[in-house]
Parts: structure tokens; C-alpha cells; sequence
């Protein structure tokens, strides 16, 4: 959805913005953009996606504190699974 050099710390571990493509798409096609966008606003919404553009622009420290603090968020969420 969001290039990795424009979508900064904030974005690139972003759960919301994460889905599995195929080879195809993903290299061969440019990763479908128009297409991927399209189909996460179907999925997680208009407001998320919103929500997830609006974190572009969002400045953040990405220190030891910021990754452990991601860390704890993924444990809970691979318990929850």
C-alpha cells in the first residue's frame, strides 16, 4: 500500500498494512497498488485506512523503547492466535 521509504517507522511494522501477495503481483506487478488498496479498505475499513495514511506524516523515535514496545504488542497478538 504505503512504499517502505515513505511510510517511515510507524508504518513499516504496522500489522494493519501487512498482507501475504503472491510473487506475481508483488514483483512482477508492482505489488497492485490501485488493487491492494481497494481490498484493505473492504477489509479493515475507510477509517483505518485513513488512520494509516495519516501515520506517514507521524514523526517517531524508533529507539530500543519503540521496538520493545512493538515487541509486547506482537507477543499479545501470537498469544491471542
Amino acid at each position: 500500500m504505503i512504499a517502505r521509504a515513505s511510510g517511515g517507522a510507524s508504518l513499516y511494522f504496522n500489522l494493519n498494512q501487512l498482507r501475504v501477495q503472491c510473487p506475481l503481483c508483488n514483483l512482477w506487478r508492482g505489488g497492485e497498488g490501485a488493487i491492494f488498496l481497494h481490498r484493505l479498505i473492504k477489509e479493515i475499513g475507510q477509517a483505518s485506512v485513513d488512520e494509516l495514511m495519516a501515520l506517514r506524516t507521524k514523526m517517531v523515535k524508533a529507539d530500543r523503547f519503540f521496538y520493545q514496545a512493538l515487541i509486547d504488542e506482537y507477543e499479545k497478538e501470537a498469544e491471542r492466535l
